[in-house]
């Protein structure tokens, strides 16, 4: 009987002590949050999550089922680990899925249709990449990403490398002007809001590139064909490019938001 009482003792201490572990894990990874979010001027409801955790060693903050509504991309991220270092913000989303269709109807409105009509063929791949989904037929697109952003960098300088499984490895660099008009607001996530003269591209290709290929046959135009044709041939592509007309970012961020 007595072994019984001690067995039962150092059990209940022990979940006790996990009890206390673990609580003193949240208070710690709450805490974090609210630094994270203090330093770079955010409130709690510019990320919505369904639960966070320090990550292992304490050098990050893991946050789950994430949404960041500031934007109109339709995304969902099972798992966003966000980690700060020397003056950068690292963003590790795993886990993103966008769904396209539902983008496009938020960026577009009702002038969809005039916006698909005006889109010029392999001209406007990159410019205007949600359009270029939506024609090769995908609806939603999966995959990881990472983004490393410096805040005190003045333009911005954006980092980024996306992996989307049997479509293509994307890698992108691309200084950002911002537009600090009314809309514009003093935080981490408006990093990006505003214009991008220039960009550095590489695609090492998974099968993104054959899909447009169907599409630029489907069109049956002599332009269109050869661009098919000599895109085929390639399983990268690596360029940078200076646009004649900036690609404006700020269109991508929900008007209003509260």
């Amino acid at each position: 009987m007595n072994r019984q009482k001690i067995i039962y003792s150092i059990l209940i201490l022990f979940i006790l002590i996990l009890g206390i572990g673990l609580f003193y894990q949240r208070m710690k990874a709450q805490t974090a949050f609210n630094d994270f979010l203090k330093l770079h001027q955010l409130a709690q409801h510019d990320i919505q999550y369904e639960t966070k955790e320090l990550s292992f060693g304490g050098s990050g903050i893991i946050l789950y089922q994430v949404q960041l509504p500031q934007f109109k991309i339709a995304h969902k991220i099972d798992k966003l680990i966000i980690r700060q270092d020397e003056g950068t913000v690292t963003l590790q989303m795993q886990g993103l899925k966008i769904d396209v269709l539902k983008t496009l109807n938020n960026y577009y409105g009702k002038n969809i249709i005039k916006a698909v009509q005006n889109y010029v063929p392999f001209e406007d791949a990159l410019q205007k990449p949600f359009i270029s989904l939506g024609l090769m037929g995908f609806e939603t697109i999966k995959g990881d990403a990472v983004f490393i952003l410096n805040p005190s960098q003045n333009p911005t300088q954006i980092n980024g490398k996306i992996h989307l499984p049997s479509l293509a490895d994307i890698q992108l660099s691309f200084p950002v002007e911002t537009i600090r008009d009314a809309d514009y607001r003093e935080n981490l996530f408006y990093l990006g809001y505003g214009n991008v003269q220039e960009i550095t591209v590489e695609i090492q290709d998974a099968g993104l590139f054959a899909a447009y290929v169907h599409y630029l046959k489907q069109l049956g135009q002599e332009d269109a064909l050869i661009y098919a044709k000599e895109l085929s041939k390639h399983q990268d592509f690596m360029r940078h490019i200076k646009f004649n007309t900036p690609i404006k970012l700020t269109p991508f961020y929900q008007e209003v938001f509260y």
